[in-house]
């Protein structure tokens, strides 16, 4: 059973929660000064972790990867043939001669080895077409062992964002398979 309230207990309630102070009272001052003492910590922590993030950036100098990332790859939806995205096949091509050049010319770096990435996070969508068809696969596979193949590439990494539960198995497969054909370097 419920009770009502009284209407003058709701209105001492009330007055009892309206501060009559002025801006020059403790309280105020107090508050103040927390928020303007947080705010400042905070500017100097964001401060702090950017230099940090300099200075790390600045020893370390070059990137010490063994394989540096030539191109990003996506899976075309309809002949899962290699293909760059947003360029025409002339485009990979001229870039994919150009790392020849590169592997050919008098560098200091003489066993440099070069790897093509297929998906990433924006890329990602088509692997779970291929995964699903066999025949696709097989093509999929046959296509990076081309591309590798053709133009003297290293390695082929594939990242796929988050795949499904049910498809982490069939992906594993893939890898597995790649591996096995050299196609894929794992550390």
């Amino acid at each position: 059973m419920q009770t009502r309230r009284n209407p003058e207990t709701r209105r001492s309630l009330i007055e009892q929660n309206q501060c009559e102070g002025s801006l020059d009272d403790a309280r105020y001052c107090t508050a103040t000064v927390v928020i303007i003492s947080v705010l400042f910590v905070t500017g100097v922590l964001a401060l702090l972790i950017s230099f940090i993030g300099l200075f790390v950036a600045e020893t370390m100098g070059e990137t010490t990867t063994e394989y540096p990332l030539f191109t990003t790859t996506e899976i075309p939806t309809t002949d899962f043939d290699h293909i760059t995205k947003r360029d025409t096949f002339e485009t990979t091509t001229t870039r994919l001669l150009n790392v020849r050049s590169i592997k050919s010319s008098d560098s200091n770096e003489t066993n440099l080895k070069i790897m093509v990435s297929i998906g990433g996070p924006d890329n990602s969508d088509n692997f779970s077409d291929v995964l699903e068809d066999p025949a696709k696969t097989r093509t999929f596979i046959e296509s990076v062992m081309s591309l590798l193949k053709e133009h003297d590439i290293h390695g082929v990494d594939l990242f796929w964002k988050w795949p499904e539960e049910y498809q982490q198995f069939e992906y594993s497969k893939l890898l597995k398979e790649l591996r096995e054909r050299e196609c894929l370097k794992i550390n």
